[in-house]
């Protein structure tokens, strides 16, 4: 007996240290290996197309996007080299296929039954014959109800003139009495009025103070400067690191070509070496074709995200932002 405890126990410690060794090995997998891109930019005369694809993993997951003028955007995902949009909508044709089935075979069996055989007239005739009275039956019929009328009609009640005269004056008094109310009830109202108005003032303006203090805080400032800090070295980290191609252009008027090319002349030591830039002076022309690389290491986002959360007081800054609402 104990030696099968200790055999399931083995078991169920080789099954665990399997599952945690792969948790492990993602989770590695995730930090060190890096996500790779990948964009493209094309436009010669009436030629215009864009692209790009994010790998993972030695491509073993894949995204793709194409754009051509003219034509859909084109996008597709590979797992393991498999198509799962393609498979996605496949299996989306096939449901509506096998619901579109059953519809047709109820359409068939409401046209069969609509082209049965209607029945005789005889006995249409016989379904829809009804009683018929005769005269002095339906003579008597009417002057029973035309009794039953008369005696359920109501009595007609004629007020006297001072009956009358008594019931406008009450409804004249009742009038003016509501009148002189709203009247005298207008002191109240606009003294009501003016209290939640200077109530709203005062809370508009504690919340602008409110506010004001939570932007001027330190910790908010510190935050701020950390974000920032951190924001520009993940630019750095997920910038293109490989750029080439070549961009051509040129305007009607050669000065405006000269002032755009001073302009990039400003930036050119910043630019890649292997993207070209060539003007023209002599027609309006815009051409380009440009592709870009890069990649992105997930062990960098976790450190500056850690980075950025050690340097800022968050729990402060929630507190803070807390208040001010």
């Amino acid at each position: 007996m104990l030696h099968i405890i200790l055999a399931l126990l083995k078991i169920i410690g080789i099954l665990l240290g399997t599952i945690l060794g792969l948790i492990l090995l993602a989770v590695l997998l995730v930090l060190f290996v890096p996500v790779r891109y990948r964009v493209s930019f094309l436009r010669k005369k009436e030629e215009l197309a864009a692209g790009g694809e994010v790998s993972w993993l030695f491509r073993l997951v894949l995204v793709k996007v194409q754009y051509e003028k003219g034509k859909d955007l084109d996008r597709e995902v590979y797992l393991v080299g498999i198509p799962v949009l393609k498979m996605m909508e496949k299996r989306k044709r096939r449901a509506a296929e096998r619901a579109a089935a059953p519809k047709a075979e109820r359409r068939q069996q409401r046209a069969e039954s609509n082209a049965l055989p209607e029945p005789p007239a005889a006995d249409k005739a016989q379904e829809s014959a009804q009683p018929i009275l005769t005269a002095e039956e339906s003579g008597q019929k009417e002057s029973i109800e035309s009794a039953e009328k008369f005696e359920e009609a109501p009595s007609v009640s004629h007020d006297t003139f001072w009956e009358k005269t008594e019931r406008l004056l009450r409804s004249a008094c009742r009038a003016v009495g509501g009148v002189l109310r709203k009247i005298f009830s207008i002191p109240s109202r606009i003294r009501k009025t003016f209290s939640k108005f200077r109530l709203t003032v005062r809370r508009i303006c504690g919340k602008i103070r409110q506010w004001r203090s939570f932007l001027k805080s330190p910790e908010l400032r510190a935050a701020l400067r950390a974000v920032m800090r951190n924001g520009k070295k993940l630019l750095m980290h997920i910038r293109p690191r490989n750029i080439r191609g070549s961009v051509h252009f040129g305007f009607d008027d050669p000065a405006r070509t000269g002032q755009l090319l001073a302009g990039v002349s400003l930036i050119f030591p910043v630019l890649p070496r292997k993207l070209a830039v060539i003007p023209d002076f002599e027609k309006p022309v815009l051409e380009a074709d440009v592709s870009a690389r890069g990649r992105i290491y997930g062990i960098i986002i976790l450190k500056l995200a850690v980075q950025t959360y050690l340097q800022s007081n968050i729990k402060t800054i929630i507190k803070q932002y807390k208040e001010a609402f």
